[in-house]
């Protein structure tokens, strides 16, 4: 059938992906010498990684887990059936044990729930899965069996404390044979600067100075559809001064009725105005299921900018000083005498020639009228002819 093929198809490419548990992360299928992996398959006598079945509403298989301890102690192993949770990037964990059970978590009835194993030592547990005859949806529906070692302190006790354990699981996956639905639903697009330069005056760092120097594109998305899947979202990075294009793809697997998180970084140029959306596809297919909203990014160098600013303002600053200087503020008028000249005035008052001329606007050859006036600077003890 169709979604059986889809359903294996998703099983085999994602075999060696990591299985991740609420608050402990799983790499493999042991911890600390403890192992559980499938029984061999009943109907084909092959190695199992994973449980696997195909089954309608109220039919029951019969099945076991095999549980090794690999270790020279006596170990104390709790074996449960979870409900599949989802990871907030579309990934696979499984509820805790705490949590109550209304899917696969409770449709497997494990013929025993503890068991504790000597040095070296293998077990089976014989367990059966039911599905319900009716409320359960076409299509895939994902959980596990796992093995935690048992806790000193164990919550369902009732007792105060933490515990801390150890799991590992087996996935199990069921598919409930009818029409197979891909559907993507779109939730939110959002950037935000993920790096920006850091400039520092005295050891300070000047964080009024926002330049980014990274962006990180986030996009969140729902498998609303019945099956697990391979989703592609391509993010489109488009100068709108230049007109250049840049296409920047993300690749992940979403599991069934859970949400995802896709990000993406872009090292933001020096300057521009950008253009920036994504665009969500089923993998295999290559169906455009929906496309995000604009995002326009401004990117400018704050830096440079502010940098030109302050040389102009120092400029200009300078410009204004040298202004008030030569502008004669303050200067008194004195009466040309006989014998003056530019160089005794300039010798008696201390200052230059050139500046006593730049004051009063005097042309070559700076000749001087007697009885006319000339602006001089006031001083207290003028050095005398």
């Amino acid at each position: 059938m169709k979604i059986k093929k889809f359903l294996y198809s998703f099983l085999f490419v994602s075999l060696f992906s990591s299985l991740l548990f609420s608050n402990t992360q799983i790499h493999s299928l042991s911890f600390g010498g403890i192992s559980g992996t499938p029984s061999v398959d009943p109907e084909t006598s092959e190695a199992r990684s994973w449980f696997i079945y195909e089954l309608e509403p109220g039919e029951s298989i019969e099945d076991s887990i095999n549980i090794r301890n690999s270790t020279e102690n006596e170990v104390n192993i709790l074996v449960y059936p979870a409900d599949f949770a989802g990871t907030n990037i579309g990934g696979f964990a499984l509820k805790q044990r705490i949590e109550e059970m209304t899917e696969v978590g409770s449709w497997i009835e494990l013929e025993k729930n503890e068991i504790t194993l000597g040095p070296k030592e293998r077990k089976t547990i014989p367990f059966t899965l039911t599905l319900p005859e009716e409320k359960i949806d076409v299509g895939e529906h994902a959980g596990g069996i796992l093995i935690e070692s048992k806790p000193k302190k164990d919550p369902l006790d009732g007792e105060g404390g933490v515990a801390l354990s150890t799991r590992v699981g087996v996935r199990v996956y069921i598919t409930v044979p009818g029409e197979v639905i891909e559907s993507l639903k779109f939730n939110s697009f959002t950037s935000e600067i993920s790096k920006k330069f850091e400039y520092y005056l005295f050891n300070k760092n000047l964080y009024f100075i926002d330049i980014p120097k990274e962006y990180t594109f986030k996009t969140i998305y729902s498998n609303t559809g019945n099956i697990s899947n391979d989703i592609k979202i391509k993010y489109s990075i488009k100068d709108l001064f230049f007109e250049n294009h840049q296409e920047i793809s993300s690749t992940q697997k979403i599991t069934r009725d859970t949400e995802a998180t896709s990000h993406i970084s872009w090292e933001a140029p020096r300057f521009g105005k950008y253009e920036v959306k994504a665009k969500g596809y089923f993998l295999e297919s290559n169906t455009l299921e929906f496309t995000t909203p604009k995002i326009i990014i401004w990117v400018l160098p704050w830096d440079l900018i502010i940098g030109t600013i302050f040389i102009l303002l120092s400029l200009i600053f300078a410009i204004l000083i040298r202004k008030i200087k030569n502008s004669g503020k303050k200067w008194k008028k004195y009466k040309i005498k006989k014998d003056d000249s530019i160089t005794s005035l300039a010798k008696k008052h201390k200052i230059s020639w050139k500046k006593l001329v730049k004051v009063n606007k005097l042309k070559p050859p700076y000749s001087l009228n007697t009885g006319k006036t000339i602006l001089v600077p006031p001083s207290k003890n003028p050095t005398k002819k």
